[in-house]
């Protein structure tokens, strides 16, 4: 399921659910017109609002896996955008800009992770910004 087809299917739960929220209200109101004497609609209007209120139950369950699908599809969708051929064909500038701004980890799979003229880049870089701990993880690297 893709994008536009799961957010449609969300928009037209939400429609589905306040159409029966809709009832329900409508079903209360005309609560106060039936009489006691009248156990019959009584009876009949409570079946009909249990029926909503299961229909209603299994929208909220069927918008909730859509929310989990959303959630997946998101993270998919962060992951490829740092895909393996993306990070092959990034020059150095960009590893760096990357970097400084948390979207890439400087680990040991970082390809500049032992390039100690990166590393003194990024401690310039992290003192402007005030960001000590970062400095002296990266001090620590260099000895």
């Amino acid at each position: 399921m893709n994008k536009n087809s799961l957010l449609k299917k969300i928009d037209d739960i939400k429609k589905k659910a306040n159409m029966l929220l809709y009832k329900i209200d409508k079903s209360n109101e005309n609560k106060s017109e039936i009489s006691k004497d009248d156990f019959e609609k009584a009876y009949v209007q409570l079946k009909e609002n249990e029926e909503i209120i299961s229909e209603n139950y299994k929208t909220i369950s069927e918008q909730l896996q859509l929310i989990e699908e959303l959630t997946h599809l998101k993270e998919n969708i962060q992951l490829a955008s740092y895909s393996e051929e993306l990070i092959a064909i990034m020059d150095y500038d960009t590893y760096f800009d990357l970097t400084i701004e948390n979207e890439i980890d400087f680990n040991e799979e970082h390809p500049y992770f032992k390039n100690i003229k990166f590393i003194k880049q990024l401690i310039d870089s992290y003192i402007k910004t005030e960001e000590y701990e970062k400095c002296a993880y990266l001090m620590k690297l260099m000895s």
